[in-house]
């Protein structure tokens, strides 16, 4: 039993570091890491943790939690490394999957079934996409869960008080990281789940260390709105009055926007977890049906509560997977288990079905890097060689799995397919589109513009904030300002501009989606100059 221990924890190390750390700094900046990355930067210059800025300005709409730390790692690794600055969510990333394995162990008591759920959610497609990018949406959700872990151990344990202090502080962790999303979307749908399939584990005797949980919770999670609020109390006001405003009139979408296609969103699980939430084929096959209903119901009311709120985004779905992969977890686990000796002529069919899925997407691979890349002269042949060469190579196990007592290596097989998309497919995703990119990035190497002041006439996106390495401040008479500095303008600056000494340092392009494509964006188009005395 020690041996499969540490077997299973090995597993879990080596996928979530495949999954989460590989190739780190290979994706390009997203506009939400260069919100979070500026806030970094900026607290790491100033040397303020307790007043957060975004461009000079406060930012207050996000708890600071995961920007420290990520400062932390700033300090000792430098700003200029994506990979160090995404590695705390990677490894947050990781942890989430030791603690949901931690939760199906206590819930089971079934080890291989544990581990099998916890290596499904690194595939699932908005864990992988968003645990590999430094958001913080990872952080909050990986503490809530973590506590959640200790919530249940509390119930089981005969000294449930540590338990209860060292959950609670979890929980407020996770309100510090992204306000009170995780226990609204994560929680709340657990707890009522666990009321309904678990209620027998409560006890009066558990009644302190449970108000302990709640207690320590509230005063860690409320500590920084509290320092907010008596700081800043009218800011403070503005942004919540404006994040409860946002709820009913920013990114609307109908009650059922996350219902009608829910199982596509998890990528390459799709019709596994289809065939666990629509039917009941993978129920009638699990061995721990109790578990299955419990993580089946969260996953529901997980889905439902966060269709009641008007504002809708594919990404706010993260944390209805958790729950889900273990739906995921039950049909790996009755492959490898009680496949071979129980399997009917339906239950080939359906494993045949699953097959053939995956068979199209080892097909697909090769055939899209040859299409959207080698055509478009983003990679070379040899790329499209090694690429079909380990697509091969997966192709080998997704045979194997066909063979008595080797259907694990249809996971394998899977596992495979997403390293591959770290390896030769995310790094060439920003190169691939607009032709005239021109990275406002090149400025930061440029001695001239060492230590100048930046202003811009027109919006400026918040993107170029990040590659230029330094706040831009908007103006709107640049005739009132003293030289040198640096200027932004949509036009040549000769039409804004007189009687100055003007120095064009050149024209950047940052869109990375082509002209005439919906999110090509005048405003990532600018001239960039260096206004001198004359």
């Amino acid at each position: 039993m020690e041996n499969k221990k540490q077997k299973y924890t090995l597993i879990l190390w080596g996928v979530g570091l495949l999954i989460f750390v590989l190739n780190l700094g290979a994706m390009g900046v997203d506009i939400m890491e260069t919100r979070n990355f500026i806030t970094v930067r900026e607290m790491l210059e100033s040397g303020d943790w307790l007043h957060p800025t975004m461009n000079g300005e406060l930012r207050l709409a996000k708890p600071p939690l995961p920007t420290w730390i990520t400062v932390i790692f700033a300090s000792i690794f430098g700003m200029k490394s994506l990979f160090f600055l995404r590695l705390p969510a990677a490894l947050m990333s990781v942890w989430i999957l030791f603690s949901l394995n931690s939760l199906v162990k206590r819930l089971t008591a079934n080890p291989l079934l544990a581990m099998l759920t916890a290596v499904s959610l690194g595939g699932m497609l908005y864990v992988f996409l968003l645990g590999r990018r430094g958001t913080w949406d990872i952080y909050t959700h990986s503490f809530l869960l973590a506590a959640i872990v200790q919530f249940v151990s509390l119930l089981q344990s005969e000294k449930p008080l540590w338990r209860g202090i060292w959950g609670g502080l979890l929980v407020g962790l996770s309100f510090l990281s992204k306000g009170p999303v995780a226990l609204y979307a994560v929680f709340l749908p657990f707890l009522i789940a666990y009321l309904v399939y678990y209620r027998h584990t409560f006890a009066k005797s558990k009644i302190v260390a449970l108000s302990l949980f709640a207690l320590v919770g509230i005063l860690v999670g409320s500590s920084w709105f509290v320092y907010i609020n008596f700081v800043w109390q009218d800011e403070t006001q503005q942004v919540l009055g404006k994040e409860i405003q946002n709820w009913h009139s920013y990114n609307v979408r109908p009650w059922y926007y996350y219902l009608k296609d829910y199982p596509v969103h998890s990528g390459l699980w799709a019709a596994v977890l289809a065939m666990g939430l629509l039917t009941k084929y993978t129920f009638n096959k699990s061995t721990e049906k109790s578990a299955f209903k419990f993580f089946l119901l969260w996953t529901v009311l997980s889905v439902v509560l966060l269709s009641l709120i008007p504002e809708k985004k594919i990404r706010y779905l993260l944390p209805t997977f958790l729950p889900a992969t273990f739906l995921v977890g039950s049909y790996f686990y009755y492959l490898i288990k009680n496949f071979d000796t129980t399997a009917k002529k339906l239950d080939k069919i359906v494993f045949k079905i699953h097959w053939g899925i995956f068979a199209l997407g080892n097909l697909a691979v090769p055939i899209a890097v040859f299409l959207v890349f080698y055509r478009k002269e983003v990679v070379g042949i040899y790329t499209v060689l090694v690429v079909s060469l380990l697509v091969l190579i997966l192709s080998w196990f997704l045979v194997q799995s066909l063979h008595k007592n080797k259907r694990h290596f249809l996971l394998y097989n899977l596992l495979g397919l997403l390293v591959i998309a770290i390896l030769f497919v995310i790094p060439h995703t920003d190169r691939m589109a607009n032709k005239d990119f021109h990275s406002v990035a090149e400025i930061q190497s440029m001695k001239e513009c060492e230590g100048l002041p930046c202003y811009a006439t027109e919006e400026t996106r918040i993107e170029l904030v990040w590659f230029a390495g330094r706040q831009i401040k908007g103006v709107q008479n640049v005739n009132n300002l003293q030289p040198p500095y640096l200027l932004f303008t949509d036009k040549p600056p000769q039409e804004y501009i007189q009687g100055k000494n003007i120095k064009l340092i050149g024209f950047y392009d940052h869109n990375k989606k082509p002209k005439g494509h919906k999110y090509h964006r005048q405003s990532l188009k600018k001239y960039v100059s260096i206004i001198q005395r004359k």
